[in-house]
């Protein structure tokens, strides 16, 4: 399991629709674990994630992430039993790129065998918008042990 740090970025759109929008949320109170691709992230609205590749998202498309493990806001946490039915999480993709180089140096002393490899992973930038349906699914009250 791996959580990627969020890209602060202060010129976030503020978009209009169902559910929890930007201003909904604060960044250390309400959060959402989500599943994307066989990993799990914690996304709230406005947040950017470089995920692996999506193959059929283009630029500017609006996609749903429909996977969500746990939705927690200031009063309550939805915990899923293994998703919280009803709840999506919508998205824009942002762009579509490569990760970083990785290099693969494979050598054997004595045998002049040297190997440079490099491998750049093809990785699909998303921005959160908002997320709905969680309201109807049974919620644990939050409390303070």
């Amino acid at each position: 399991m791996r959580y990627l740090p969020a890209v602060s970025d202060q010129r976030v759109v503020h978009e209009e629709g169902p559910g929890l929008t930007v201003d909904a949320f604060d960044d250390d109170t309400s959060t959402m674990h989500n599943l994307v691709g066989g990993r799990q992230y914690i996304v709230f609205p406005g947040r950017y994630l470089y995920t692996q590749r999506l193959k059929d998202a283009n630029v500017d498309d609006q996609i749903v992430l429909n996977k969500v493990l746990l939705v927690g806001t200031k009063t309550h946490t939805y915990i899923g039993k293994p998703v919280v039915t009803n709840a999506t999480v919508h998205a824009v993709v942002e762009n579509q790129g490569l990760d970083d180089k990785v290099v693969v140096f494979k050598y054997k002393p004595k045998k002049k065998y040297r190997r440079y490899i490099g491998h750049r992973q093809p990785n699909t930038r998303i921005r959160i918008t908002w997320i709905t349906g969680y309201e109807e699914y049974p919620a644990a009250p939050n409390v303070a042990v």
